[in-house]
C-alpha cells in the first residue's frame, strides 16, 4: 500500500504523465483500429460488388464466392 503513495510532488507530477501518455496511446490504438474497421469494410463492399455478377450468373459457387472474398480482404488489408 505504501509503494502507491507518491513521496513528492515530483513523484506525483512523474505518475500523472506517465497515466497521461497511456491514456493518450489508447486514444490512438482504438482510433487506428476505428479507422482499420472502416478500411476493411470498404473493401468487402468493393469487392462484393466486383463479384456479385459472377455469383448472379452461377459462374462462381457460394463456397468459391466466400473464398475469394475471404482472401481478398486479407491480402488487401495485410498490404494497407
Amino acid at each position: 500500500m505504501k509503494d502507491s503513495i507518491p513521496i513528492s510532488a515530483k513523484q506525483l507530477e512523474i505518475s500523472e504523465r506517465v497515466s497521461f501518455e497511456i491514456d493518450e496511446n489508447l486514444i490512438i490504438f482504438h482510433f487506428q483500429r476505428k479507422q482499420r474497421y472502416k478500411r476493411q469494410r470498404e473493401i468487402i463492399s468493393i469487392a462484393k460488388r466486383a463479384l456479385k455478377p459472377a455469383f448472379k450468373q452461377h459462374e462462381i459457387t457460394k463456397e468459391e464466392y466466400k473464398k475469394i472474398m475471404k482472401k481478398v480482404v486479407t491480402k488487401v488489408c495485410i498490404h494497407i
